[in-house]
């Protein structure tokens, strides 16, 4: 002020919720890095950049034809491993950049979908793709956790039981 005395500006925010989002984001994170023997291979995407980031694939097979510098490169690799065409066309559909996002902004933060799918030369097993899309609370970009798992042997015992409970 103009009488020489001094005034003070104070602002004080309640840090709790920026605090449980970044831990919530580490926890997945952490998550993404933990070590399952079925993973073929996991990233993380940034799908507000549309960016494919930390990939890791399981075997050389899958480290060759996934590797992708984007998101959408990733998901078209995925689709180049699938058998079926129609299962192609609808795992585009449902999981390309813009899809998952529209899912996040929807509230619905993950999503799961199970495919024939080649693991390697001449392989094929039936594959489940998980997405686990978080907010990133340091860029304020929504990213995903993807990852896939060889799923082969648990739907092989759901075919078992499913058999025998026809049976009965």
């Amino acid at each position: 002020q103009n009488d020489g005395t001094s005034l003070i500006y104070a602002v004080f925010t309640d840090a709790t919720y920026y605090k449980e989002k970044e831990e919530e984001y580490e926890r997945n994170l952490g998550e993404f890095m933990s070590v399952n023997p079925n993973t073929l291979c996991a990233a993380r995407l940034n799908l507000t950049r549309n960016q494919c980031d930390d990939f890791r694939g399981a075997t050389p097979f899958i480290e060759e034809m996934l590797r992708a510098d984007t998101a959408d490169e990733l998901m078209v690799g995925i689709t180049e491993l699938m058998t079926e065409s129609d299962e192609k066309e609808k795992f585009w559909r449902n999981f390309n950049c813009g899809s998952l996002l529209g899912y996040f902004k929807a509230g619905q933060h993950q999503a799961t979908a199970t495919y024939h799918m080649i693991i390697e030369q001449g392989k094929v097993h039936w594959v489940t793709i998980y997405f686990k899309m978080v907010l990133n609370p340091h860029t304020g970009d929504v990213e995903a956790i993807a990852s896939m798992v060889d799923s082969e042997q648990v739907r092989r015992e759901e075919e078992i039981s499913k058999a025998i409970a026809d049976d009965e």
